[in-house]
């Protein structure tokens, strides 16, 4: 298999077949992840505590005046008056909107998924009928191309083949690390061997993981354009990828290193592209921070013009660094993707050229 003329065809599709940067935009944005962490603490007093506070007259008569409310002079709080007015409100607003998060991250999740299995469908469906025919489609031709049976086997194969890994994995590392807890508690010396020689069990399953992880990545990549291009099912296509990896070691191989070169370059090479960007951003929100606020502040007196016009600011000066990122990011995963497609075109001409090439058996 010619490598060279695969990374030169990926980027020619890269450059001259601009409908497909759109999908490669979806695909950097949808690969993207976010963790929330939550932060709790507690306290203990041995004599219930009294919160006081006195207002001033300056204080009672902003808080009539801004929010019509009338506020004796000074009041106190006990603190199981305040441990009931938490509970019984604080608490409750506090659960909604956590609930209420919850929901919206899951929508979001949901929506992400969507949006990149119906992109990465488009993206190989496109690159693979421009090598077959030469049409180029544009972007509604892409979403219709999108919508279809492909993009839910796509999900289900990443599921397929590496939920099972992931679950076996867990149940392996908690298998490792419980003995390692339950040697080293003993305190002995003994326990304390059977600790290190657990932890270089679980170094070793670490690595074993890792290898196998790659694996499985392949694998799954592999059939992921099985699925796309031949538009097999989820089963048959998971076959078609261990077949194409395995007896094209090699080739594959080859692939992979390369795109794992490209990906591990990628984001030295984003470094001063980011400095540029985030200088240039700085310097246009500025301005328009300047001159929006300035010529606001002519006709609203007071900070809300200011405040308005830092909420402008930092918003284009997102837009400018998020908006070049999203769309270079694109063209790479469409380049990655454009080579693995046709990498599996060519792994599976060779085998089909292979096979038509086969001798018959002579005639009896």
């Amino acid at each position: 298999m010619d490598h060279i003329h695969i990374l030169k065809r990926s980027w020619h599709n890269v450059t001259r077949y601009k409908a497909l940067w759109i999908f490669g935009i979806l695909l950097a944005l949808t690969t993207f992840s976010g963790e929330t962490f939550l932060l709790f603490g507690d306290s203990d007093s041995a004599q219930e505590p009294v919160f006081q506070y006195q207002l001033s007259e300056r204080d009672r008569e902003w808080l009539r005046d801004t929010f019509d409310l009338e506020f004796s002079e000074s009041f106190t709080l006990s603190g199981g008056e305040a441990a009931e007015f938490f509970q019984n409100t604080v608490a409750q607003t506090v659960l909604a909107i956590v609930i209420l998060v919850i929901f919206v991250i899951f929508i979001l999740i949901l929506l992400s998924l969507l949006v990149r299995y119906l992109s990465e469908t488009a993206v190989i469906k496109m690159v693979n009928d421009y090598e077959k025919t030469g049409t180029k489609y544009g972007i509604r031709q892409g979403l219709r191309m999108a919508w279809s049976r492909s993009a839910w086997r796509l999900f289900l194969i990443d599921l397929t083949v590496r939920l099972p890994a992931v679950l076996l994995l867990l149940v392996l590392i908690v298998m490792v690390v419980a003995p390692i807890f339950a040697f080293a508690s003993t305190g002995t010396v003994a326990g304390i061997a059977g600790a290190v020689a657990t932890g270089g069990l679980f170094l070793l399953l670490l690595a074993l993981a890792i290898v196998a992880g790659i694996v499985l990545g392949v694998l799954a990549r592999v059939a992921r354009q099985a699925c796309v291009v031949d538009n097999l099912g989820v089963l048959e296509s998971i076959r078609r990828g261990y077949e194409i990896v395995r007896y094209n070691l090699k080739d594959v191989g080859i692939m992979w290193l390369v795109m794992l070169g490209i990906n591990l370059t990628w984001p030295l090479l984003m470094i001063p592209v980011v400095i540029v960007l985030v200088g240039i951003g700085v310097i246009v929100a500025g301005v328009v921070v300047g001159l929006i606020g300035g010529l606001t502040a002519l006709a609203t007196a007071g900070t809300a013009a200011w405040v308005a016009a830092g909420v402008v600011g930092v918003i284009l000066f997102l837009l400018m660094l998020v908006a070049p990122l999203a769309l270079l990011t694109g063209m790479r995963v469409i380049f990655e993707s454009s080579a693995w497609t046709l990498t599996y075109r060519d792994l599976r001409s060779m085998g089909q050229l292979k096979v038509q090439e086969a001798p018959k058996p002579a005639a009896v």
